[in-house]
């Protein structure tokens, strides 16, 4: 829930700035985020224990858990680099 609501804010945000920028941005966050069902580790350990995080723009990183006994993936953050994380 709070992943889609960063990609949100995120996109509203560029949008206002640099609308086709907002675009590109937001189809790299779902292209990123659907590549992790076919390779759920590519990303590095996250800070926080139990995460993963896939840099997916120099300044934008998505944090996510693998269930590997149910072979999903969860993502639970999108964030700016420059954010306090956890």
């Amino acid at each position: 829930m709070l992943a889609s609501q960063d990609r949100k804010r995120i996109r509203k945000y560029i949008a206002e700035q640099n609308l086709m920028a907002a675009i590109e941005l937001d189809e790299r966050i779902g292209y990123s985020a659907s590549s992790l069902a076919g390779q759920p580790y590519k990303g590095r350990n996250g800070r926080v224990e139990g995460t993963r995080e896939l840099v997916i723009h120099p300044h934008f990183v998505l944090v996510y858990e693998v269930d590997s006994q149910w072979g999903k993936v969860y993502i639970l953050r999108v964030l700016h680099t420059a954010q306090k994380w956890p």
